[in-house]
């Protein structure tokens, strides 16, 4: 079953930087309707990203899409998990 087990693979810093650009327009689009940073989110996405990359195909950019895709659902499992550790927003190098 492909959908339970999607490929997350970055094959150099291009594919890494694609992967963190998807990720940000990914985020900016799925947010006003699944929301952000919820368990429900997380799953959601976990499941798109594994239905995409059974679908998609296995090309490079097929893998970056869904491996951004799953990564940032399961940032969304874990921030929801996590939660009151602080953001990225409000933790600076000398206050951590």
């Amino acid at each position: 079953m492909a959908i339970l087990k999607p490929k997350v693979q970055a094959s150099g810093l291009i594919d890494v930087l694609g992967m963190a650009a998807v990720k940000q327009v990914e985020e900016r689009i799925t947010s006003p309707f699944i929301g952000n940073a919820t368990i429900k989110s997380g799953l959601i996405k976990l499941v798109g990203g594994g239905v995409g990359y059974s679908v998609l195909g296995h090309n490079r950019i097929a893998n970056v899409v869904t491996s951004a895709v799953v990564f940032d659902g399961a940032e969304d499992i874990m921030a929801a998990v996590l939660g009151g550790m602080g953001n990225g927003s409000d933790v600076s190098a000398d206050n951590w």
